[in-house]
């Protein structure tokens, strides 16, 4: 179900503006202190998309109040769908986006003065080259620490991948910024009845084409882990959503170093011990020998 509560109409077709891209669910509060820094950007060329995945704490309110405080600055426009997980949200989002680049920033998070501003000098240096994706920046916490600590020395961007990420040791969370037209084309995989799946499912699909990101060391993003939310709750997340959890390490460990598929199938017998599952049937979801799984699954079990 979509529910078209209230936007701004006008007959917008893409441009060099970008959406910033917000699914929400339950964090009326938090979403309104995400607007104040919206209204503190030193660059306006953006609309904000919320997506509402069936809230129930009085969202839609909020949303009508931060819609009419935006006029005149830039543009709101406030989705309502049933509550279906955060990657639908997100796939429903972009369809809706009128910014040539999608930025997606979490409902509990925030952005500094001059990230629209930034991520626009980045996106103007690669805009014309069809092999990049788009542009990533740095992620820091709310107290201005940064998640990484080593930036590569003398370089200050680095033009690779996503699966490439380890090789240039960019293995913290980032603030990717996508062209509209590539998360079309990439959307993360739905399946019925699960409400989670990991970036990486479009994210490395996108790599496997061998489209690249400008991954640059400036902070553009102010992040906050809740208690309640997905980082912190991963292996029950991972254990409610396996169909989806399968996908991404069929999809990883053909290609990835022996340590790196060690880890895949460890964390997915985590997941699946959770649900009860059998060493049988866990082995059918990856599609490997039940002697791998289950050696796997007790070397894994033994060192966490």
């Amino acid at each position: 179900m979509e529910r078209r509560v209230q936007c701004i109409t006008q007959n917008w077709q893409r441009n060099q503006m970008i959406t910033i891209l917000t699914a929400t669910f339950n964090r009326r509060i938090l979403l309104t202190r995400l607007f104040e820094s919206l209204l503190c950007q030193r660059c306006l060329d953006f609309e904000w998309v919320i997506i509402d995945d069936g809230s129930t704490d009085g969202t839609e309110d909020e949303a009508q109040v931060m819609i009419q405080r935006a006029l005149g600055i830039f543009t709101v426009r406030y989705f309502v769908k049933t509550n279906e997980g955060k990657h639908r949200a997100i796939n429903f989002g972009v369809k809706k986006s009128l910014g040539e680049y999608v930025f997606i920033v979490d409902s509990d998070d925030m952005l500094p003065v001059n990230s629209i501003e930034t991520i626009l000098k980045w996106i103007s240096e690669v805009d014309s080259d069809n092999m990049f994706a788009g542009v990533s920046g740095l992620k820091q916490m709310m107290d201005g620490r940064l998640l990484v600590e080593d930036r590569l020395p003398g370089r200050s961007y680095v033009d690779a991948t996503n699966l490439d990420r380890d090789k240039y040791g960019l293995v913290y969370d980032c603030a990717e910024v996508y062209k509209t037209s590539v998360l079309e084309k990439y959307p993360f995989p739905e399946f019925e009845g699960e409400k989670f799946i990991s970036e990486i499912s479009s994210w490395n699909a996108i790599a496997r084409d061998g489209l690249k990101l400008r991954w640059h060391f400036e902070p553009v993003y102010f992040c906050e882990y809740q208690r309640d939310g997905l980082s912190a709750n991963i292996q029950v997340t991972l254990s409610a959503n396996l169909k989806g959890f399968a996908f991404v390490v069929n999809n990883e460990i053909p290609s990835c170093r022996l340590k790196k598929r060690f880890a895949y199938i460890g964390q997915f017998s985590a997941a699946a011990n959770c649900r009860g599952l059998s060493n049988s049937q866990a082995a059918k979801y990856l599609n490997i020998f039940l002697f791998e799984y289950i050696l796997v699954s007790k070397l894994y079990s033994m060192k966490h």
